[in-house]
């Protein structure tokens, strides 16, 4: 995974109930660059989203009280956060509904983490050049 520093001063919020998992992505989020927030629940992220309109979530599917197929059709449901880009990272093997619920992107767990921050550097590059 080398060399990814692209992600400065970009804004990526995970959302995973498993604290082991969460706090991993983002501790490598972080070495490449990103500014990130964690967060264990959907309501929680939920209200972070729309405080600071981040650029992009990783959420896992299968959250306790707003599971993530809620968290994308309530963050679609709103215009200031119509380019957040949302990934699902989840066990859940349904990747159509992921889509249909709001997901740009989808990786089953465990996810293949060069492929991450290949996506990452992708649609995350230089925020810059993004309105161009």
């Amino acid at each position: 995974m080398g060399d990814v520093k692209t992600g400065t001063g970009v804004q990526v919020l995970v959302v995973d109930d498993n604290p082991d998992a969460a706090d991993s992505l983002g501790v490598l989020l972080r070495q490449w660059g990103y500014e990130v927030e964690i967060f264990y629940d959907g309501p929680a992220a939920l209200a972070r989203a729309q405080a600071v309109r981040p650029q992009c979530m990783l959420v896992d599917i299968g959250l306790p009280k707003v599971n993530g197929y809620e968290i994308a059709r309530k963050i679609r449901a709103r215009p200031e956060l119509a380019d957040t880009k949302l990934i699902a990272v989840t066990a859940y093997q349904d990747e159509p509904a992921a889509r249909r619920a709001g997901f740009d992107y989808y990786f089953g767990k465990p996810a293949d983490l060069n492929k991450v921050a290949q996506l990452l550097r992708v649609i995350l590059s230089d925020p810059s050049t993004s309105d161009q």
